[in-house]
């Protein structure tokens, strides 16, 4: 019986993750675009190679950097 390896996440997506989260606080019009490339770069890397893990993560961090974009950019049209 073979043990099942554990699948590593990239580390791309761990970071698109924390640039999305920390953006949502603080400069997200800087960290959203951030996590947006760094999460599309990390869910192309899995999906190149299947023994890599965290397309999960590497979608948040996708999702919350497009929305922390946004947000931002209609904050600051509207402040103008």
């Amino acid at each position: 019986m073979e043990a099942k390896r554990a699948r590593t996440t990239p580390g791309r997506a761990i970071a698109s993750l924390v640039c999305a989260i920390v953006g949502f606080f603080i400069l997200g019009i800087v960290l959203g675009p951030i996590a947006i490339a760094l999460g599309v770069g990390a869910r192309r890397k899995i999906r190149e190679n299947p023994e890599l893990g965290g397309e999960g993560i590497a979608t948040a961090g996708l999702v919350i950097g497009i929305i922390d974009t946004v947000f931002y950019g209609l904050l600051s049209s509207l402040s103008l």
